[in-house]
Protein backbone atom coordinates (compact mmCIF):
# COMPACT_ATOMS: atom_id res chain seq x y z
CA UNK A 1 0.00 0.00 0.00
CA UNK A 2 2.77 2.31 0.92
CA UNK A 3 4.62 1.73 -2.59
CA UNK A 4 1.79 1.71 -4.71
CA UNK A 5 1.11 5.09 -3.03
CA UNK A 6 4.17 6.48 -3.11
CA UNK A 7 4.32 5.42 -6.61
CA UNK A 8 1.24 6.86 -7.73
CA UNK A 9 1.83 9.78 -6.02
CA UNK A 10 5.39 10.51 -7.72
CA UNK A 11 3.90 10.72 -11.20
CA UNK A 12 2.30 14.06 -11.17
CA UNK A 13 5.03 15.40 -9.75
CA UNK A 14 6.96 14.23 -12.52
CA UNK A 15 4.72 15.90 -14.88
CA UNK A 16 4.80 18.96 -13.51
CA UNK A 17 8.72 18.39 -13.31
CA UNK A 18 8.44 18.22 -16.94
CA UNK A 19 6.35 21.30 -17.70
CA UNK A 20 8.61 23.13 -15.90
CA UNK A 21 11.61 22.20 -17.57
CA UNK A 22 10.10 23.07 -21.20
CA UNK A 23 11.51 25.98 -22.79
CA UNK A 24 9.37 28.43 -23.13
CA UNK A 25 9.21 29.73 -26.76
CA UNK A 26 10.21 32.86 -27.90
CA UNK A 27 8.72 35.34 -30.51
CA UNK A 28 10.85 35.91 -33.33
CA UNK A 29 12.88 38.95 -33.51
CA UNK A 30 11.79 41.75 -36.43
CA UNK A 31 14.55 43.48 -38.20
CA UNK A 32 14.00 47.30 -37.90
CA UNK A 33 13.98 48.14 -41.32
CA UNK A 34 11.03 45.82 -41.35
CA UNK A 35 9.09 46.37 -38.59
CA UNK A 36 5.49 47.47 -40.02
CA UNK A 37 5.39 50.89 -37.98
CA UNK A 38 8.41 52.23 -40.14
CA UNK A 39 6.74 53.53 -42.80
CA UNK A 40 4.12 55.49 -41.11
CA UNK A 41 6.63 57.20 -39.04
CA UNK A 42 8.94 58.44 -42.03
CA UNK A 43 5.82 59.41 -43.66
CA UNK A 44 5.38 61.71 -40.78
CA UNK A 45 9.09 62.47 -40.92
CA UNK A 46 9.24 63.69 -44.15
CA UNK A 47 6.09 65.65 -43.85
CA UNK A 48 7.31 67.62 -40.85
CA UNK A 49 10.53 68.22 -42.72
CA UNK A 50 8.60 69.48 -45.92
CA UNK A 51 6.41 71.72 -43.82
CA UNK A 52 9.52 72.97 -42.08
CA UNK A 53 11.18 73.72 -45.45
CA UNK A 54 8.61 75.53 -46.07
CA UNK A 55 7.97 77.79 -42.99
CA UNK A 56 11.38 78.55 -43.45
CA UNK A 57 11.62 80.18 -46.80
CA UNK A 58 12.91 77.70 -49.06
CA UNK A 59 9.70 77.60 -50.88
CA UNK A 60 9.44 81.30 -51.22
CA UNK A 61 9.37 83.02 -54.54
CA UNK A 62 12.87 84.71 -55.24
CA UNK A 63 12.56 84.52 -59.19
CA UNK A 64 9.92 86.04 -62.04
CA UNK A 65 10.55 85.21 -65.16
CA UNK A 66 8.62 86.98 -68.24
CA UNK A 67 8.05 85.07 -71.30
CA UNK A 68 7.27 87.35 -74.15
CA UNK A 69 8.11 90.13 -77.00
CA UNK A 70 8.38 94.10 -76.45
CA UNK A 71 7.04 93.30 -73.04
CA UNK A 72 7.41 95.89 -70.15
CA UNK A 73 9.00 93.28 -68.24
CA UNK A 74 9.94 95.37 -64.64
CA UNK A 75 6.15 96.74 -64.57
CA UNK A 76 4.56 93.49 -65.10
CA UNK A 77 6.96 91.87 -62.48
CA UNK A 78 6.25 94.86 -59.84
CA UNK A 79 2.38 94.47 -60.67
CA UNK A 80 2.53 90.70 -59.97
CA UNK A 81 3.80 91.29 -56.74
CA UNK A 82 4.69 88.00 -56.07
CA UNK A 83 8.06 88.47 -54.43
CA UNK A 84 8.91 86.56 -51.27
CA UNK A 85 5.73 84.58 -51.51
CA UNK A 86 5.26 81.14 -50.94
CA UNK A 87 5.29 79.72 -53.74
CA UNK A 88 2.35 76.94 -52.54
CA UNK A 89 0.04 79.93 -52.40
CA UNK A 90 0.69 81.20 -56.29
CA UNK A 91 -2.47 81.42 -58.21
CA UNK A 92 -2.50 81.69 -61.73
CA UNK A 93 -5.94 83.35 -61.44
CA UNK A 94 -4.95 85.83 -58.81
CA UNK A 95 -1.90 86.77 -60.59
CA UNK A 96 -3.68 87.16 -63.90
CA UNK A 97 -5.97 89.59 -61.96
CA UNK A 98 -3.45 91.68 -60.68
CA UNK A 99 -1.77 92.24 -64.02
CA UNK A 100 -4.89 93.20 -65.43
CA UNK A 101 -3.43 96.79 -64.52
CA UNK A 102 -0.66 96.50 -67.20
CA UNK A 103 -3.73 97.21 -69.94
CA UNK A 104 -1.49 96.50 -72.80
CA UNK A 105 -0.29 93.10 -72.29
CA UNK A 106 -2.34 89.96 -72.45
CA UNK A 107 -1.32 86.93 -69.96
CA UNK A 108 -1.37 83.49 -71.72
CA UNK A 109 -0.12 81.52 -68.77
CA UNK A 110 1.20 81.69 -65.12
CA UNK A 111 3.82 78.58 -64.22
CA UNK A 112 5.54 77.87 -60.83
CA UNK A 113 8.63 76.10 -60.88
CA UNK A 114 9.89 74.82 -57.87
CA UNK A 115 11.81 75.51 -55.56
CA UNK A 116 10.87 79.49 -56.22
CA UNK A 117 10.54 80.45 -59.54
CA UNK A 118 7.06 81.69 -61.45
CA UNK A 119 7.27 82.31 -65.23
CA UNK A 120 4.87 84.50 -66.76
CA UNK A 121 3.95 83.94 -70.58
CA UNK A 122 2.31 87.36 -72.03
CA UNK A 123 2.20 89.01 -75.22
CA UNK A 124 1.43 92.61 -76.11
CA UNK A 125 -2.11 93.40 -77.02
CA UNK A 126 -2.67 94.48 -81.02
CA UNK A 127 -2.96 98.42 -81.09
CA UNK A 128 -6.27 98.40 -83.38
CA UNK A 129 -7.86 101.39 -83.20
CA UNK A 130 -8.54 104.40 -81.04
CA UNK A 131 -11.58 105.05 -79.25
CA UNK A 132 -12.46 108.72 -78.17
CA UNK A 133 -14.65 109.44 -75.36
CA UNK A 134 -14.63 113.01 -74.80
CA UNK A 135 -11.21 114.68 -74.13
CA UNK A 136 -9.91 111.09 -73.66
CA UNK A 137 -8.27 109.42 -76.44
CA UNK A 138 -7.82 105.40 -76.34
CA UNK A 139 -6.24 102.49 -78.42
CA UNK A 140 -8.29 99.21 -78.52
CA UNK A 141 -7.78 96.11 -79.20
CA UNK A 142 -9.30 93.66 -81.65
CA UNK A 143 -11.78 92.81 -78.86
CA UNK A 144 -12.63 96.57 -77.78
CA UNK A 145 -10.58 96.24 -74.87
CA UNK A 146 -8.48 99.38 -73.89
CA UNK A 147 -4.62 98.96 -74.24
CA UNK A 148 -3.16 102.45 -73.42
CA UNK A 149 -4.24 105.88 -73.29
CA UNK A 150 -2.55 108.67 -75.73
CA UNK A 151 -2.60 112.37 -77.04
CA UNK A 152 -2.78 111.44 -80.43
CA UNK A 153 -2.77 108.65 -83.51
CA UNK A 154 -2.92 107.85 -86.62
CA UNK A 155 -5.54 104.78 -86.05
CA UNK A 156 -8.71 104.75 -87.28
CA UNK A 157 -10.36 106.35 -84.16
CA UNK A 158 -14.04 105.59 -83.05
CA UNK A 159 -16.06 108.87 -81.56
CA UNK A 160 -17.84 108.18 -78.95
CA UNK A 161 -19.90 109.78 -75.78
CA UNK A 162 -17.75 110.80 -72.52
CA UNK A 163 -20.16 108.47 -71.03
CA UNK A 164 -21.34 105.11 -72.26
CA UNK A 165 -20.78 101.31 -72.49
CA UNK A 166 -17.18 99.78 -73.93
CA UNK A 167 -17.06 98.89 -77.19
CA UNK A 168 -17.96 95.69 -78.44
CA UNK A 169 -15.83 93.12 -80.39
CA UNK A 170 -18.67 93.41 -82.81
CA UNK A 171 -18.53 97.36 -83.22
CA UNK A 172 -14.42 96.55 -83.43
CA UNK A 173 -14.94 94.17 -85.93
CA UNK A 174 -17.21 95.81 -88.19
CA UNK A 175 -14.35 98.97 -87.71
CA UNK A 176 -11.75 96.01 -89.06
CA UNK A 177 -13.91 95.06 -91.87
CA UNK A 178 -14.97 98.44 -93.06
CA UNK A 179 -10.60 99.40 -93.08
CA UNK A 180 -10.19 96.15 -95.56
CA UNK A 181 -13.15 96.63 -97.95
CA UNK A 182 -14.19 100.33 -98.33
CA UNK A 183 -11.02 102.05 -99.45
CA UNK A 184 -11.06 99.80 -102.73
CA UNK A 185 -14.53 101.23 -103.65
CA UNK A 186 -15.12 105.02 -105.26
CA UNK A 187 -14.85 107.45 -102.62
CA UNK A 188 -14.39 104.93 -100.22
CA UNK A 189 -11.85 106.34 -97.80
CA UNK A 190 -12.81 106.35 -94.43
CA UNK A 191 -12.15 109.78 -92.11
CA UNK A 192 -13.47 108.00 -89.02
CA UNK A 193 -16.09 105.91 -86.99
CA UNK A 194 -18.78 107.23 -84.40
CA UNK A 195 -20.89 105.52 -81.90
CA UNK A 196 -23.81 106.71 -80.06
CA UNK A 197 -26.92 106.02 -78.59
CA UNK A 198 -29.38 106.96 -81.30
CA UNK A 199 -27.31 105.54 -85.01
CA UNK A 200 -25.40 103.06 -82.85
CA UNK A 201 -22.03 102.63 -85.46
CA UNK A 202 -21.85 105.68 -88.00
CA UNK A 203 -18.80 105.33 -90.60
CA UNK A 204 -17.54 109.05 -91.88
CA UNK A 205 -16.08 108.79 -95.47
CA UNK A 206 -13.37 111.73 -96.12
CA UNK A 207 -15.23 113.28 -98.65
CA UNK A 208 -17.72 114.04 -96.20
CA UNK A 209 -20.76 111.16 -96.58
CA UNK A 210 -22.14 109.25 -93.34
CA UNK A 211 -23.44 105.98 -93.47
CA UNK A 212 -25.55 105.08 -91.05
CA UNK A 213 -24.35 101.65 -89.76
CA UNK A 214 -26.47 101.00 -86.57
CA UNK A 215 -26.32 97.69 -83.87
CA UNK A 216 -26.76 94.10 -84.65
CA UNK A 217 -24.87 90.96 -84.94
CA UNK A 218 -20.80 91.17 -86.02
CA UNK A 219 -22.70 89.30 -89.31
CA UNK A 220 -25.20 92.03 -89.75
CA UNK A 221 -22.86 95.10 -89.31
CA UNK A 222 -20.46 93.28 -91.90
CA UNK A 223 -23.40 92.64 -94.58
CA UNK A 224 -24.29 96.42 -94.18
CA UNK A 225 -20.97 97.30 -94.86
CA UNK A 226 -20.49 95.09 -97.80
CA UNK A 227 -23.48 96.68 -98.63
CA UNK A 228 -22.22 100.17 -98.82
CA UNK A 229 -19.07 99.12 -100.44
CA UNK A 230 -21.63 97.86 -103.08
CA UNK A 231 -23.53 101.07 -103.45
CA UNK A 232 -20.33 103.21 -103.68
CA UNK A 233 -18.88 100.58 -106.61
CA UNK A 234 -22.48 101.10 -108.40
CA UNK A 235 -22.87 104.46 -108.37
CA UNK A 236 -19.37 105.01 -108.80
CA UNK A 237 -19.58 108.57 -110.76
CA UNK A 238 -21.95 109.77 -107.94
CA UNK A 239 -19.84 108.51 -104.76
CA UNK A 240 -17.96 111.45 -104.40
CA UNK A 241 -21.03 113.53 -103.81
CA UNK A 242 -22.73 110.67 -101.33
CA UNK A 243 -24.11 112.70 -98.37
CA UNK A 244 -26.22 109.98 -96.43
CA UNK A 245 -26.60 106.50 -96.55
CA UNK A 246 -29.04 104.63 -94.44
CA UNK A 247 -27.82 101.09 -94.17
CA UNK A 248 -30.30 99.85 -91.26
CA UNK A 249 -33.48 99.46 -92.71
CA UNK A 250 -33.53 96.28 -95.58
CA UNK A 251 -33.51 98.36 -98.57
CA UNK A 252 -30.80 101.31 -97.89
CA UNK A 253 -31.77 104.45 -98.58
CA UNK A 254 -29.23 106.89 -100.07
CA UNK A 255 -28.96 110.97 -100.91
CA UNK A 256 -26.30 112.39 -103.01
CA UNK A 257 -25.99 116.02 -103.68
CA UNK A 258 -26.03 115.57 -107.48
CA UNK A 259 -25.64 112.45 -109.25
CA UNK A 260 -26.71 111.70 -113.43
Amino acid sequence: MTDTTRRGSSRPETRRTLQRKQPRQQSPTVPLHKHPALPPILALLVCVGFLATAIGGVFQVHSVQVVGKGLPNQRIVAAAGLSGHNIFRVRSDAVIARLQSVREIAVTEVDTEFPDRVVIHARLRQRFAAWQRGPQLFIVDPQGQIVDQVKSTKLPVIVGPARGSPLSPGVVQAVRYARSTLPAAPAGHIARFEIGPLHGLTIVGQSGWRALIGRGSPQLLDTRIASLAAVLKKKAACAPSLIVIDLRQRTPYARFAQCP
